[in-house]
Order: C-alpha cells, then structure tokens, then sequence
C-alpha cells in the first residue's frame, strides 16, 4: 500500500451560530461537533442540515461560502458565525462572522497551553493567505480535491474535450505550465509574422541611399552659410551708423521738440493776457477792498441767521397758540387714585374667580380625557369583538383546507412511492438485462444462445426501455418533490392556524372587558355634567365683575388724560412767553448789526456786499496779468536761441532713412539665404531620422531575429516539460488510483480490473483528457469512458480518482471530506467503500481522518466516530446534532 505523507493535520472542533439551518443557544454556539482520528461519519436524513456542518468548515478556512451571506443566514437572524479548530505542526482556530448585509470579520488565533494567541492580519483575505501557508493547501485544491463531490469531478469528464482539458489540468497544477507554454506560442507566432523574408536586404539599400544623400546636404549647408557670413559684417556696420545718425537725430529732435513747446506756451499766454484785461471793471481796485469784503461777508451771515432764528421763533409761536386754543380750561380736576383702588380690588375679586374656573377646568378636562379613552376602550372592544367573529370563520375554513389538502397529498404521495417503486425495480432489471447482454451471448430470461442480431434487437430493446424508465422515475421523483414542497406549504398554513387561534383568544379577553368599560363610563359621563354646570355658573359671575371692571379702566384712563391737559396747558403758557422774549431780542440785534453796515435793510446790505465782491476780483484780475506779462517776455527770449532747428532735423531724418534703406535691403538678401539655409537644414535633418529610422529597423529585426532563436529553443524546452510533469503525474495517479480500485472495486466485481487516466492528442496537436474503466470480455479487453458506465460503476471510479488526486496532489494533506459519497452504488459498493475508508485511516495509514456527509446508516457500522443530525422541517426548528459514538 502507498506510504503515509501527511503531517499532523486534522480538523479538530466545528461550531456553528446561526449557520443555515443551525441555531443558537443563549447567544452562542447552536452546534458543537467535536472530530478524531479516524473514519466521523455525520448520518441525517435529507435537509436536516448535515451538509452544512461540511461547508461551514470550507467556510472557516478559506471563507468558501457557496451561496450569498444573506442565504446562509439563519431565517430571522441577523448576525452568525462559524468557528473552526485545526491542526498542523500546532492547533489552530479560525473564526469568522457574518452579517445579512455580507459583511465578514475574520480572525485567526494559535491555541497554545490553553491560550489563544492572536495572529493579527488586517484583512480577511490575509487570513486566506495565513490558512493556506499553515495547511500547505491552496483553496483551489481543497475546492476541487479535499472538498470537491463526486458529481463535480463527474460534470468535469462529461464536459465537452476542450472544457475537459482546461479543467484537468487546473487539477494537475498543470495550468502554470501550460499558460507559459501558450504564452511562448503566441510570442513565436508573432516574431514570424514580424521577421520578413528579404526585410533586412530592403532596409541595408534604403540605409546606403540616405547617407549619400546626407553628405549632398552637408556641403550645401556650408557653401550657403559662407556667403551669409559676408553679408551679416556689411549689417553690422549699417547699423552701427544707423545709431550714430540716430542719436544726433534724437538730440536735434529734443531741440525741436523744446522749441515748439515754447511756441504753444507763449501762443497761450497772449491769448491769457488778453482775456484777463477784458475782465478787470475797476482799474481803480486796492487790497483795502478784499479786506472790507470779508467784514461785510460775516455781519451779514449773522444777520441771516439772526433773520431765521426769527422766523423759526413766530412759527413756533403760533403753533403753541393754536395747541393751547384746543386744551380746556377746568377749575376742579377730579381724583384718579380713587378710581385705580377701586379697579385694584375688582383685580383681586376676579383672580379669586379665575381660580375658582381654573380648577374646574382641568377637573372637566380631565373628566373629557377619562370619557374619551374609555370611549375609544369600547370602540376597541366592539372593533375586537367583530375581529373575532371574522377571524374564528377564517380558521374554520382553512382548518377544512388543511385537512383536504393534507389527505390529498398523502394519497397522492403514496401512489406515487408505489409507483416509484415499482419503476425502479423495472430499471434495475433493464440495467441487469444489459449488464448480462455485453459480457454474454446468452438470453438473460431462458438462458438459450443469442444470435448478435438477436443480441442487438433486445440490447436496443432493453437501451430504450431504461432510457424510458430513467426519464419516469425522474419525472416521478420531480413530482414528489413538488408534493413534498406542498406538504411544506401546508405545514406553514397550519401555523397560521395556531397563530390565529392564539389572536382569537387574545380577543376573547379583550370582550371581557365590556361591562366594565361601560359603567365606568356612564359614572364618568355624569361626574362630567356636574363640572359643567358649576363652571356655566361661575362665568357668569365672572363676565359681571369684567364688565365693571372695564368701566372703571375707561373712567381711570379719562380722568388721567384730564389731569395731562391741564397740566400742558401751564406748560405752554410758560414756553409763549420764553419765545416771545427771544424773539424781541434777535430783532435788536438785526438792527444793530444793519446800522453798523450803513445799511437800513437787509436788501441794501446784500447790494454792498456785491460790489465789494466784483472790486476785489479786479483787484486780483490785475496781480495776475502783471505774472502774465513778465513769463510772456521771458519766453520770447528763450525761443530766440532755437532758430534754423526745424532745417537741421530735415537734413538729418533724409540721411537716417538712406542708412535704413541699405539695411533693409542687407537684411533681405540675408532673409533669402536664412531660407535656403533652413530648407537644407530641414532636408537634412529628414534624412537624419530616416537614417536613424532605418538603423532602428534594422537593430529591431536583428533582435527579433535573436528572440526567435530564443523563443523556439524556449518552447521547445517548454514543450517537453509539460509533456514530462503531465506524464509523471497521470502516471502516479494511475497507479494510486488501481490501488485503490482494487480495494474498492475488484474484491466484489471482476468485470472492469483497471481504470486509467488516459492522455490523447489529435492531429492538429490537441490534448484530451479521458477518465477510462478496462471490461474484460470473451474477445479480450475493451477499454470504455466512464461517461458510459453505469451509475455506480461511474461513481466508484470517481471516488477512486479522488481519494487518489487527493493523496498525490496535495502533498501534506491528512484529512479527506466527502459529502454524500453513495449516489448511484449498489448495497455491496457502498459497504464495499464503508470497508475501504476504515482501513485506510486504521491500518494502511492513506489518511489520517476521513469526514463523510451521508444519509446511509451503513456507515455508522464502520466510524470510529458517529453524530447523528435531525430537524422538524415543519415547524421549521433548528437542526439538533447528538453524538452517538
């Protein structure tokens, strides 16, 4: 038997909090399932929730959920999670938390001496990555070895070739290999199509062409910047006497500029001294006139405000007159005090009263609130009442439903449980008949020789009998399952019953209750008649004492009003003769102030101050024309000394335009050549990058040629390890997997002795992957795709392709999961496979712990370790695990 290779790795502990169909206790973990050394059988029926216990461990390890976190979840919970302890060089737990929002927190710790050590990763993927390192398995390999169920490794040689082959060599870690390798296909391929015949040959003779064109442009670059050399010495000297002519231009010009200037100032000058003599009305005018004016000015601003305090004054005189003609006179001023202590002890009366309503007010309301809530209790229980009645018809009708309907289902279930029977015993017998028919020419009913037509009629016969048969026990199997999720429907309907009869009790109570809420609210109802009546007599009272009490306002606000007139009236008296007297005053004034300027009104002193005005305007009128005569003269000298300026500038503005002309046309010249010149230069500088296009091209395809070389040696290398790594592991999976067949297969049958993986290539270079069982026949071997052989035959090929890729692949693996393992074995294969998996983890040592998921209680007779799960799907309790070895 194979050696042992794992190291000590093994799934220790599982628990689960809301984990699908798994609960919760007080909080914490619902399931607790402890695994050993050995063969752990976990045993339920279908949908109690064994496989579950299998996928949360994917699930802790590698966070391999299956499904979306909302699905997972408990119905009704909003938070779970899975815990997982492991061993491998040390004991580990992993713990992971989940959300209906599918939102994780993850964390790893390592157990040691009783204690949790926190490994600290940030990340849940991190955590993967730790997991992976630990176990020494990669999550694929657990997905598709360690975890993987016999209908996905089923699905995989039943795919199409090509689908087949990429999926077979993700399971042989071939795919690295064969990736590099495409990859270097795919390179040659294009480094073909890239390195022309005759490419480089084109490219020489395009370089050789270029570079004599090249030494053409570079001497006529040359000749062309000699002669510009010449011309560029004649231009500096022009423009060095261009600057000169220049500058004495600019002097010349200044002059010019100066001399005009004098000729504006003195043109306005004349023109100023004309106009300010047209101005002057009194020659005779002296500085004693300016100094009189501003006397004048300030005793008339007196006199003008003198002249408006006046008015102001009478204005105001009137106005008091007529305010004291409207104010009464009134010998005997009544009392107000009186009246506001009487209006003071009509206040105190009515707060008493306000009181008084107030506490009678809040008893009524209060009373109002009592009445109203007990009314709105009575509304409920009559609302109850007729609640009730409905809801009692609703539950005798769908108990009568319920009661139908379960019968119905019952029978119908039953009919088709015989019916089911009695096709699959049909099949068996189908399947039996062509068993017998391909290893044997006898009739399988009578016994007698069978002629290979004969043969062929009743195999074809027996072909589309079972084909017929497998299609009705489908079908048969699809309709029970749709009973089965009826009988579920059912089943919710009848806790609806209960939950309805749970209300119609509750409403029972609540009708109870009547009696009482009525006499409670007739008392109230007259307790509230009471309060109304004393609060309507108490606002009477209290609307005679308002009503004086407002007379007594208006006749304390008259009275008041009274006292302030008489009052004003004194007032106002007082301020009439105040004003009176001001006023005398200001007109004393006015006149002294119009006799000290000689004047007898104010008209006549406004008429003197306006001549003084024009007389000291004159007399500045004649300071600044005397300014204006002396910088006239002065200027006159000055423009003098600028004659013959305007004849220099002419001379030398035609002398700076002949030097201008010759420049322009050096320039010229020099522009035609710069132009040349650049149109060689740019000629030259294309035939540079052609040419260092062309040495780019040409190196390229020098390196492409090389890579090339390299490439195919590349890939042949390539080539033959692919083929090596592919042929050392189909061979060392063969091998383990006969090993493993004979154990499982050929102590109780002997018509398929091996089973191989086979590698073919077509034509055109195609690999296929074929999983293949050897018959041995009369004629010799014969050797069949496992796509053809009969479901348990299938299905005990692929546990033995399994347990081997198991074993080889994974390197260090110790353990092995398989969920539901029996699908399509007769009674002695899956004892056969019970028989199997105990020696291998007992006495050959292939595995140190096996966890098998089944619903066989064939099983349980060979664990080390049995746990049985169960549920009440109809009321839909959570799973219950119970260890019973």
């Amino acid at each position: 038997m194979m050696a042992v290779r794992y190291i000590t790795l093994m799934i220790r502990e599982v628990a689960l909090r809301n984990w699908r169909s798994h609960g919760e206790k007080n909080g914490s973990w619902g399931t607790v399932v402890t695994f050993e050394e050995g063969l752990n059988v976990i045993y339920g029926i279908n949908g109690s929730g064994k496989s579950s216990i299998a996928e949360a461990i994917a699930f802790g390890l590698f966070g391999i959920a299956g499904s979306p976190l909302r699905e997972i979840l408990r119905v009704g919970r909003k938070s779970g999670a899975v815990k997982v302890v492991f061993s491998a060089n040390g004991v580990y737990e992993v713990k992971r938390e989940f959300s209906a929002s599918q939102t994780t927190d993850a964390e790893l710790f390592r157990l040691e001496d009783g204690k949790r050590v926190p490994l600290v990763l940030q990340r849940s993927r991190d955590i993967e990555k730790e997991v992976e390192k630990i176990l020494g398995v990669s999550r694929k390999v657990y997905e598709q070895v360690l975890y993987a169920s016999q209908n996905n490794l089923m699905k995989v040689f039943r795919a199409s070739p090509g689908e087949r082959t990429t999926e077979m060599d993700k399971i042989l870690g071939l795919e690295p290999i064969r990736k590099a390798r495409d990859a270097l296909v795919k390179m040659r391929n294009l480094l073909k199509r890239e390195v022309k015949f005759g490419e480089k040959e084109r490219l020489q003779r395009e370089l050789e062409e270029l570079r004599r064109r090249e030494k053409d442009l570079e001497e006529a670059v040359k000749t062309v910047e000699a002669e510009m050399e010449g011309v560029r010495s004649r231009l500096v000297e022009a423009e060095k006497r261009r600057e000169e002519v220049k500058k004495r231009r600019d002097a010349v010009e200044e002059r010019l500029e100066k001399a005009r200037s004098l000729q504006v100032r003195r043109e306005r000058l004349e023109g100023g001294v004309k106009a300010t003599r047209s101005q002057i009305r009194y020659p005779d005018a002296t500085e004693e006139d300016a100094k009189r004016l501003e006397e004048v000015r300030a005793l008339l601003e007196k006199i003008r405000s003198l002249e408006r305090e006046v008015v102001s004054s009478r204005s105001a005189l009137e106005s008091l007159r007529k305010e004291l003609e409207g104010l009464p006179e009134v010998k005997e001023i009544p009392d107000p005090e009186e009246t506001m202590r009487e209006i003071r002890e009509l206040e105190k009366r009515i707060k008493e009263v306000e009181k008084g309503y107030e506490d009678l007010s809040s008893r009524l309301g209060e009373a109002e609130l009592k009445v109203e809530g007990l009314r709105r209790r009575l509304e409920e229980v009559e609302k109850a009442e007729k609640e009730m009645e409905e809801l009692k018809r609703r539950k005798e009708k769908m108990v009568r439903e319920v009661e139908e309907r379960s019968e119905r289902i019952l029978a119908e279930i039953r009919r088709l449980e015989e019916a089911l029977f009695t096709k699959e015993g049909e099949l068996r017998i189908a399947e039996g008949v062509l068993k017998t028919l391909s290893s044997s020419s006898t009739c399988p009913v009578c016994g007698s020789p069978l002629t290979d037509e004969r043969k062929k009629e009743i195999e074809e016969e027996n072909r589309k009998k079972k084909e017929r048969l497998e299609k009705e026990v489908r079908e048969l199997r699809e309709r029970m399952e749709n009973l089965r999720k009826e009988q579920e429907r059912v089943q919710r309907m009848l806790g609806e019953v209960r939950a309805l009869g749970k209300r119609i009790r509750e409403l029972e109570e609540s009708v109870k209750e009547r009696k009482t809420v009525e006499e409670e609210l007739e008392k109230w109802e007259r307790t509230k008649r009471e309060i109304e009546e004393q609060i309507s007599a108490i606002r009477e009272k209290r609307e005679s004492i308002r009503a004086r009490l407002e007379e007594l306002r208006r006749r304390y606000v008259e009275e008041v009003k009274l006292r302030e007139a008489v009052e004003r009236r004194k007032r106002i008296e007082k301020e009439l003769e105040m004003i009176q007297e001001r006023l005398r005053a200001a007109e004393e004034r006015i006149r002294e102030f119009l006799e000290e300027l000689g004047a007898s009104s104010l008209e006549e002193a406004e008429s003197t101050l306006r001549e003084l005005e024009e007389r000291a305007r004159s007399w500045k009128l004649k300071k600044l024309l005397e300014e204006q005569l002396k910088e006239l003269e002065r200027i006159r000298r000055e423009l003098s000394t600028y004659e013959g300026v305007e004849e220099e500038w002419k001379s030398v503005t035609e002398e700076l335009q002949e030097v201008e002309k010759n420049i322009a046309e050096l320039r010229a010249f020099l522009s035609g050549k710069e132009e040349t010149l650049r149109s060689h230069k740019s000629h030259l500088e294309e035939v540079r990058k052609g040419l260092r296009r062309l040495e780019e091209q040409l190196e390229e395809l020098e390196k492409k040629e090389k890579a090339l070389l390299v490439v195919e040696r590349l890939y042949a290398v390539w080539e033959r390890a692919f083929r090596e790594v592919r042929r050392a592991r189909v061979e060392k999976i063969n091998e383990a997997m006969n090993l493993v067949w004979r154990r499982l297969y050929l102590n109780l049958y002997a018509d398929y002795d091996e089973v191989e993986l086979k590698v073919e290539e077509t034509n055109r270079g195609v690999t296929h992957y074929y999983l293949k069982a050897r018959l041995k026949t009369e004629k010799g071997y014969v050797w069949r795709d496992v796509s053809t052989l009969s479901g348990g035959e299938a299905t005990a090929a692929i546990i033995a392709f399994r347990i081997a890729l198991a074993y080889l692949l994974t390197g260090r693996a110790g353990f092995l999961i398989l969920d539901e393992p029996t699908h399509n074995l007769d009674e002695r294969l899956t004892e056969g496979l019970a028989s199997f998996l105990r020696e291998a983890v007992e006495e050959d040592g292939l595995f140190r712990q096996v966890i098998l998921i089944t619903h066989d209680p064939i099983f349980a007779d060979y664990a080390h370790v049995v746990y049985e799960v169960k549920r009440n799907k109809e009321g839909n309790d959570p799973s219950t695990v119970e260890r019973i070895r």
